[in-house]
C-alpha cells in the first residue's frame, strides 16, 4: 500500500517522481479514493491537483470545483486545472453555462501559452480521463520542441502502452528505449517497460527492471 514508505526521501525530485508515479499508478487502476488519500495532507500544488481530480471522479465535482478553483493561476498546472474544472462543472447536476464558456475560452487560450512543464501535466490528466486525442497534443508539442525530453518520451510511451491499440502498444518501447537512453533508472519508463515486457511474456527482461526499480526507488510500492 502506498503508505508503506520505509525510509526516508531524502531528494525532493525522488519524493515527486515517486508520488507521481503512484497517482498514475492508482489512476490506471481507477483507485480514486486512495488517490485522495496519498494526496490529503500535501501542500504540493500538483498533488492538490491530483486531490481534487479524485474528489471529482468520486462523483464529487462541487468539492473538486472549490479545490480546484484556489489552484487557478498557476503556469505549470493552470491548463490541467481548467480542463477538471470543465469536466467538473458539467458533472454537476446543474451546469454553470456561463462560468463553463469562460473556462472554455481560458483553455483555448492556455492551449497555445502553456509551456513545457504545464503541457505535461495536462497531457497526464487528459490521459487518466481517457482523453487520449488531447493528451498527444500536448507531448508532442514538448517533443517537437525538445526529442529528448525524458518526462514527454515516457508519458507518449504510457499513452501508447494504456491504448488497447496492438500497434500502439508495441510504439510504447521505442518511447521507453529513448528515454531510458537518456535517463537509464528513470522511474515512469523502467515501470513502463517492465509492464510491457510482462504482459507480453518477457518475464525476465521485466524483472530485470523491476529489480533496478526497488534498487533505485525502494519507496515506490503501489499495492
Amino acid at each position: 500500500p502506498w503508505w508503506s514508505i520505509k525510509r526516508f526521501l531524502v531528494n525532493m525530485t525522488d519524493r515527486e517522481i515517486i508520488y507521481q508515479a503512484m497517482v498514475d499508478h492508482y489512476c490506471l487502476h481507477g483507485l480514486y479514493g486512495t488517490v485522495e488519500k496519498i494526496c490529503q495532507k500535501s501542500d504540493s500544488p500538483k498533488l492538490c491537483f491530483w486531490r481534487a481530480y479524485a474528489l471529482a471522479m468520486q462523483d464529487r465535482p462541487m468539492d473538486a470545483i472549490r479545490e480546484l478553483s484556489v489552484l487557478q493561476g498557476d503556469p505549470n498546472i493552470d491548463l490541467a486545472v481548467t480542463a477538471c474544472l470543465i469536466h467538473a462543472h458539467k458533472a454537476c447536476s446543474e451546469p454553470d453555462k456561463k462560468a463553463l464558456n469562460s473556462l472554455k475560452g481560458d483553455l483555448r487560450k492556455l492551449s497555445r501559452e502553456s509551456g513545457t512543464e504545464g503541457l505535461l501535466f495536462a497531457a497526464r490528466f487528459f490521459w487518466h480521463s481517457e482523453k487520449v486525442k488531447q493528451a498527444r497534443m500536448c507531448v508532442e508539442k514538448v517533443i517537437n520542441k525538445d526529442r529528448k525530453n525524458v518526462e514527454a518520451l515516457s508519458l507518449y510511451g504510457w499513452i501508447c502502452l494504456t491504448s488497447g491499440l496492438e500497434r500502439q502498444v508495441k510504439r510504447s518501447q521505442a518511447f521507453f528505449a529513448s528515454a531510458l537512453k537518456a535517463e537509464a533508472k528513470h522511474l515512469p519508463a523502467l515501470s513502463g517497460r517492465a509492464h510491457y515486457n510482462s504482459c507480453s511474456n518477457h518475464f525476465t527482461k521485466a524483472l530485470t527492471d523491476a529489480n533496478a526499480l526497488i534498487v533505485r526507488y525502494p519507496d515506490y510500492l503501489p499495492g
